[in-house]
């Protein structure tokens, strides 16, 4: 059988279209821990799809906002570091992962680099007081904010408003109507994670991730649901 150039590129085209697609990204979502310099430091990344955002925190020091994407086992994005914007990009080494943060230095033409190496965060109790002790309530979440859906009571769908009010104290309290509920506890904001402990509870649940948007506070819940709640008087 002759052997022409146009049945080789044929060939070629149907071992292409045979070939195993490539594997599924890496899930990078998780609560690593770390160093930068000697400070210790917390890194959350949530991952949906192939977007991803994040937080750098460490006592003393401005947090450290990450949104990029993920590709063939590494994350690429820009970094909005305390003294301004910059890039990033993350992948494992030797079961580390490793964030490499550049951006420009106060000479022009100058580019600074940082790089860190977090491990994934212990679910130990000492772990977990740990982190919640170095991280911050972000004011920025403090004051009331309404958001307003559909609810059932029975098999009737009605318009429900919901009031939530974050006190700087670390007290909030959550009303819904109707039906005509009322609920307190104690809110906290850690790694970009809005959490929330009813009282007399003893475990933290989490509302979701959160991000500030001028007068709208958004969530996103653990079920990738997101909520747009606005400030209210």
């Amino acid at each position: 059988m002759r052997i022409t150039l146009p049945r080789i590129l044929a060939l070629l085209i149907q071992l292409c279209l045979a070939a195993p697609a490539a594997a599924d990204d890496e899930n990078f979502s998780g609560l690593y821990e770390g160093r930068i310099g000697d400070t210790p430091a917390t890194l959350h990344l949530r991952v949906s799809g192939s977007i991803v955002s994040g937080r750098i925190t460490r006592p003393g020091s401005a947090i450290v906002e990450l949104n990029g994407t993920s590709a063939e086992g590494r994350i690429v994005g820009a970094a909005t570091t305390g003294r301004g914007a910059g890039f990033f990009e993350a992948y494992r080494e030797f079961g580390a992962l490793v964030i490499v943060i550049r951006e420009s230095g106060p000479v022009t033409g100058q580019t600074m680099e940082a790089r860190a190496e977090f491990l994934p965060a212990g679910k130990s109790p000492t772990t977990e007081k740990a982190i919640s002790e170095t991280v911050q309530r972000d004011h920025g979440l403090v004051g009331t904010w309404v958001i307003r859906g559909p609810g059932r009571r029975g098999d009737m769908v009605l318009p429900v408003t919901t009031t939530m009010t974050l006190d700087a104290d670390g007290t909030y309290s959550m009303t819904s109507d109707p039906p005509d509920e009322k609920t307190k506890g104690e809110w906290r904001s850690a790694d970009a994670l809005l959490e929330y402990r009813p009282t007399n509870g003893q475990a933290w649940s989490e509302l979701g991730a959160y991000r500030l948007h001028g007068d709208k506070l958004i969530v996103v819940q653990p079920n990738n649901v997101a909520q747009v709640w606005t400030r209210g008087d």
